[in-house]
């Protein structure tokens, strides 16, 4: 499966990059964005199975990606990494189909168990779209 990191600060993104468990999870990084236009971008040319991304981004914002990306009917999954604790934001986020919103300070074990969560239900998904 493929993944694809969005935030505007890059040790987030190289830190991301460092506490995924890639080969526990059987997961390829497709590609890293640092702005919203570009996430956009590269999330309609990768397809990625798990989309990781921040609220904030310049431009447009995370929300923005994934309303764009449920408009558009991109089958990714969301992953909404935020400072910020508003309700509203996770309120608007699960809207549109996410279903983890994590607070930074990210923690290893965090984001490893929602992208386990995230692609059990991926591989559930499949099998029975191919049954």
């Amino acid at each position: 499966m493929t993944l694809v990191i969005v935030d505007d600060e890059v040790f987030i993104v190289e830190m991301m990059k460092a506490i995924i468990d890639w080969e526990g999870l059987g997961l390829v990084l497709a590609g890293t964005a640092y702005d919203g236009m570009e996430a956009c971008k590269l999330i309609e040319a990768e397809k990625p199975d798990i989309v990781i991304t921040d609220i904030r981004l310049p431009g447009i914002d995370g929300l923005g990606v994934i309303r764009t990306c449920y408009m558009r009917e991109d089958h990714c999954r969301f992953i909404v990494i935020s400072g910020y604790r508003q309700f509203e934001y996770a309120q608007t986020a699960m809207s549109y189909g996410v279903k983890e919103y994590l607070l930074k300070p990210i923690k290893e074990q965090d984001i490893n168990r929602a992208l386990k969560k995230m692609i059990e239900e991926i591989e559930v998904e499949r099998v029975v779209k191919d049954s």
